[in-house]
């Protein structure tokens, strides 16, 4: 009968409904502190196989703009803006995963 006075939210023998949710925060706020970081390893192998694969595709790109590319500005330019962003986003996801 008291744990379902205390579900339900009212006056208990141990006092009131702002003490039992305090210590419940309490609870959380200590489970979540004692938590480890996850492990890297499994994260640093998908993203070294993703990295494998975007210098295949790169390797790739880079052929055919140079062979079929003519020296074009365009092509240039999309070559920098292409390795630019992408760079960036590999190593933003590299360091989101340390």
């Amino acid at each position: 009968m008291k744990a379902y006075a205390q579900v339900r939210g009212s006056r208990t023998e141990s006092g009131s409904v702002a003490s039992l949710q305090s210590t419940q925060q309490g609870k959380q706020t200590t489970s979540t502190q004692n938590q480890k970081p996850a492990d890297a390893g499994p994260l640093l192998f998908i993203f070294f196989i993703v990295f494998a694969l975007y210098a295949m595709v790169s390797a790739m790109l880079v052929y055919h703009w140079n062979r079929f590319g003519k020296n074009d500005k365009r092509i240039q330019f999309g070559q920098l803006v292409y390795f630019v962003i992408t760079l960036l986003l590999l190593v933003i996801a590299l360091f989101s995963i340390l």
